[in-house]
């Protein structure tokens, strides 16, 4: 294998590998804080792989875990995770690449990010878009994964509405 070949592979193996401990420190509950210094870097980094050999999608949805990853330290990050989420957003409702579940996933992180910072009627505009996105996921499989992140906090509030 040549040299650029086994780059690519390893570009890629670290995206995919950063990606997924991004996602388990997210969904972790009582993350450390050094767990959750090490989940924003895992984000970061995996959108850093994705956009060197990704395709647009896998860079769209990697903006879209930075800024799962951002909202979750609430108000300090959120105005940074809104723009993620609203790149990956901007993906999602143009791409024939996309999803149902990335509309989702956009959504939820714009409400969760409009939350965090106290606009609590675009977030809950941005939520009822994810709930609707919700109603269009006929995978069972995709359904479950969007089922399960809607019911990851935080909210900020914003489900006790």
């Amino acid at each position: 294998m040549d040299s650029n070949k086994l780059l690519a592979a390893s570009e890629r193996f670290f995206a995919m590998e950063t990606n997924n401990l991004a996602w388990d420190l997210i969904g972790k509950p009582n993350r450390t804080d050094a767990e959750t210094e090490q989940m924003i870097a895992a984000a970061h980094a995996s959108f850093f792989f994705w956009s060197a050999v990704g395709t647009p999608a896998n860079a769209a949805r990697a903006h879209g875990t930075v800024g799962r990853a951002l909202v979750v330290c609430g108000a300090p990050t959120a105005k940074l995770a809104l723009e993620h989420a609203q790149k990956y957003l901007a993906w999602a409702g143009e791409s024939a690449d996309a999803g149902a579940w990335d509309r989702v996933f956009a959504y939820a992180t714009v409400a969760r990010a409009q939350a965090a910072l106290g606009d609590m009627g675009a977030a809950r505009d941005a939520r009822r878009r994810a709930d609707e996105a919700l109603a269009t996921v006929t995978e069972a499989e995709d359904r479950k994964i969007c089922d399960d992140e809607l019911a990851l906090p935080p909210w900020f509030g914003l489900d006790s509405l």
